[in-house]
């Protein structure tokens, strides 16, 4: 079956790549780079194909890419995560998706190096979504609702519920959210 998987995703990389823009092939770049990175692996195209064939989460990332111009053939075989929704109005690249099991990510922006974790849910309050900025990280079954503005290099902890604004360079916990501010140096993921 993997095998299959595999073959298949050759076939479905064959057949839409070219017909993709140059925005949509250079968001793919970035996230599949991100995806390597993360998975601690060299990024070439042999990875980008693997990830297409075994993972839902990659893969809900690459659908969400190309949204429904090139979903159809893919997806007759290889499903995205069945539980994820995105529909961001934009997103930058390197869009990382942790066990994005049960992940709803409805927002006016997400910035470039956003990661999200499984259970988490970014939505609309009142006719308006969350502006996040690059480099954030949201833990697991955390929630940002609302006309808020997540800034740069943030990390929300698990279970924390925001609905206010959060300033650069901040770690937030809990529920009412409190915002610590944070200086990091590196990756933010090595302080997740």
């Amino acid at each position: 079956m993997k095998y299959l998987a595999f073959v298949w995703s050759v076939i479905c990389v064959c057949v839409t790549f070219p017909f993709l823009n140059e925005e949509e092939r250079t968001l793919i770049y970035c996230d599949t780079r991100r995806w390597a990175s993360f998975k601690g692996a060299a990024y070439n195209k042999k990875f980008f194909i693997s990830m297409f064939a075994e993972s839902e989460e990659f893969r809900s990332v690459i659908y969400y890419r190309v949204r429904n111009r090139f979903r159809f053939l893919p997806s007759l075989f290889l499903k995205g995560q069945v539980a994820c929704h995105l529909c961001m109005r934009k997103a930058g690249g390197g869009l990382l998706l942790i066990h994005g099991f049960s992940t709803i990510v409805c927002s006016d922006s997400v910035g470039e190096n956003c990661t999200f974790h499984q259970n988490v849910t970014v939505g609309w309050s009142h006719g308006h979504a969350p502006v996040i900025g690059n480099n954030c990280v949201f833990g697991c079954g955390s929630i940002a609702i609302g006309n808020i503005k997540i800034g740069n290099n943030v990390i929300i902890g698990a279970g924390a519920v925001v609905t206010k604004d959060i300033p650069d360079n901040s770690v937030v916990i809990g529920n009412p959210c409190k915002i610590t501010p944070k200086k990091f140096t590196g990756d933010i993921m090595d302080y997740v």
